[in-house]
C-alpha cells in the first residue's frame, strides 16, 4: 500500500513540477513578448509617451481589448471627483497687459455649472495681443454642476488676424510629405506662431475625412462634422454637404463624427451612445479629457480643453462660449492638447516660441516642434499682421 501511495504522490508532485514549468515557460515568452512590444514601439518617432506608443502599436496589431481592459481598469481606480471647488488662477500674460490691451475683451461666457460663480468665472483674460488688441483670449468655467472641482479652458481666437494650418501626423494619416506641410511646427513659422490645439480621431474612428493641399487622405463624408480651412485665412464648422462643401479655395478639411452645437444650440447627438457616437473614451468612460473647436457668429474661433468632460457637457461649454456650430475634436489625456505662445525676447538663445498650458494636461511643452504622430493645428498671425 505504501508503494502505492508512495507512487501517486510521486507522479501528483512530478505533474505539478510540470504544470509549474509550463507557467513559467509561458510567463517567460509572455515577458519576451511584452520586452520585444515595447522596444518596437519605442522607437517610433516624436515626443509620444512609451505607454502611448505601445498602446498605439498594440492596437494597431490586434491587442486593442488589451489595452481597452487596462484602461478600464485604472478609470475604475480613479474615476473623476464628484465636487468640490475649483480655483481660478488670473493667468501671467508676458504679452498682453493691462497696459497694452486697449480693446475691449469679450463678453464673459455665462457659467454653464449651475449656483453661483467662483472667482473669475468666464471672464475672457487676454494672453497674446498685437497693436493693443487681444488675438487670443483664455478663459475658464466649471464643466457642469457634479464636477465641481474641474475646470474647463476655453481659447477664443480672433479669426479676422490669424490662419489656421493643418499639419498631418507620421502615423496618420501617414506620409505627411504628400501634403506639402510638415508634422511639425517648422522653425520658418515660429515668428508667427500663436497657438496650436490638437486635431481629430485617428481616421479608422473619425466616420469622417481628412483633405490637405489638394490630397485626399480619406473620403469626405455628407454629414459629418468638418472644420475647413480656405486660402484667405477664413475659418469654418459645419455639417459637410449642408453647411459646407468642396469649392477652389478650400485649403484644408479635417472631419469628425457629428456635429455637437448647431444653429447655437446642442444637438440631441450629444447623447447618442458615448462609444458609438463619441469615441471609445477609455473603454467606454464618459466623462474624461475630452476637446472641441467652434465658430461664433463674428467668425471666431473658440476651442475648449478639459477633463471630466462628456460629449453634452462639452457641447454646452462651446456653446455658452458663443459657438453657432461646434465639433468634438479628440478625447483621452494622452491626446488632449492646446497651447498659446509667447514670443522670446530679443536676442534671446532660443528662438522658439515659449508654449504655455491653459490646463495642466499630458502632453509637453514642446509637443509639436518635432515629429508628431497624429494631426494637429497651429495658430499663426496672417502675412499682413506683423508681430
Amino acid at each position: 500500500m505504501s508503494d502505492v501511495t508512495d507512487s501517486k504522490t510521486r507522479g501528483t508532485r512530478t505533474r505539478g513540477r510540470r504544470w509549474l514549468r509550463s507557467l513559467c515557460a509561458l510567463a517567460a515568452v509572455m515577458a519576451l513578448a511584452a520586452g520585444a512590444v515595447v522596444l518596437i514601439a519605442s522607437r517610433a518617432p516624436g515626443t509620444d509617451p512609451l505607454a502611448v506608443k505601445v498602446a498605439v502599436w498594440g492596437r494597431a496589431h490586434g491587442l486593442g481589448f488589451a489595452i481597452t481592459t487596462y484602461e478600464r481598469a485604472i478609470y475604475r481606480l480613479h474615476p473623476p471627483k464628484v465636487g468640490g471647488t475649483a480655483t481660478i488662477n488670473v493667468t501671467a500674460t508676458p504679452t498682453a497687459t493691462a497696459r497694452t490691451t486697449t480693446h475691449r475683451t469679450a463678453r464673459p461666457i455665462k457659467p454653464v455649472a449651475s449656483g453661483p460663480a467662483i472667482a473669475h468665472e468666464g471672464v475672457w483674460q487676454p494672453v497674446v495681443t498685437r497693436d493693443g488688441r487681444p488675438v487670443v483670449q483664455v478663459a475658464y468655467v466649471r464643466p457642469d454642476s457634479e464636477h465641481t472641482s474641474y475646470l474647463t479652458a476655453v481659447m477664443l481666437i480672433d479669426h479676422s488676424r490669424v490662419r489656421l494650418q493643418l499639419h498631418p501626423g507620421y502615423e496618420d494619416p501617414k506620409s505627411p510629405e504628400r501634403f506639402g506641410t510638415p508634422d511639425r511646427i517648422p522653425r520658418a513659422e515660429w515668428s508667427t506662431l500663436v497657438a496650436a490645439f490638437n486635431g481629430g480621431f485617428k481616421l479608422s474612428d473619425a466616420r469622417g475625412g481628412f483633405y490637405l493641399n489638394g490630397v485626399t487622405a480619406a473620403p469626405l463624408r455628407a454629414g459629418a462634422a468638418s472644420l475647413v480651412t480656405y486660402a484667405d485665412g477664413r475659418v469654418d464648422v459645419g455639417e459637410w454637404g449642408r453647411h459646407l462643401t468642396m469649392t477652389p479655395d478650400v485649403e484644408s478639411v479635417r472631419q469628425n463624427l457629428r456635429l455637437l452645437v448647431d444653429n447655437g444650440k446642442v444637438t440631441p447627438s450629444a447623447d447618442a451612445a458615448v462609444k458609438s457616437s463619441w469615441g471609445g473614451t477609455l473603454g467606454g468612460a464618459y466623462y474624461v479629457w475630452r476637446t472641441g473647436v467652434g465658430v461664433r457668429a463674428d467668425g471666431d474661433i473658440v476651442f475648449a480643453l478639459g477633463d471630466s468632460l462628456s460629449a453634452r457637457t462639452l457641447a454646452r461649454v462651446l456653446q455658452a462660449a458663443g459657438a453657432v456650430r461646434a465639433m468634438q475634436m479628440d478625447i483621452n489625456p494622452d491626446w488632449a492638447a492646446g497651447y498659446w505662445f509667447s514670443q522670446p525676447k530679443p536676442g534671446a538663445a532660443s528662438q522658439r516660441p515659449t508654449a504655455h498650458k491653459p490646463l495642466p494636461f499630458k502632453k509637453p511643452l514642446y509637443r509639436w516642434f518635432t515629429a508628431t504622430s497624429r494631426d494637429f493645428y497651429s495658430v499663426h498671425l496672417r502675412d499682413s499682421v506683423q508681430p
